[in-house]
């Protein structure tokens, strides 16, 4: 359990201090969308009038359609020439290296990578 997703985002390791204090921010964000965005939806004015609710949920679909279209036209440039040195070593040092890859591929299924 050393590898997580929050403490390698800011690139720290893994402590319980640090674990708690993530959960404790989590939950905490949680409390507020419910109190703050989830309730005042579900119990607001749209409950009352179910034509502005359908309405004002379908201007929100189509709100977000364009955003994700132009987003997904520009995905993030992934450099293809760097290559890990790593990898480099233990292919170029192996008799067969499509049988070597397969192993390093198979035994990277048991961990995330760093």
């Amino acid at each position: 359990m050393s590898r997580m997703i929050g403490p390698a985002a800011l690139r720290r390791t893994a402590e319980p201090q640090l674990n708690l204090a993530l959960c404790a921010a989590a939950l905490l964000l949680a409390w507020m969308t419910l109190h703050l965005v989830e309730n005042p939806v579900r119990f607001g004015p749209l409950r009352r009038r179910p034509t502005r609710a359908v309405v004002f949920g379908l201007g929100l679909s189509a709100a977000v359609v364009p955003v994700a279209l132009v987003a997904g036209s520009f995905p993030p440039s992934i450099s293809i020439t760097v290559r890990a040195s790593e990898l480099d070593e233990a292919l170029a040092g192996a008799q067969d290296p499509q049988a070597r890859l397969a192993e390093l591929i198979a035994e990277s299924v048991t961990g995330v990578p760093p």
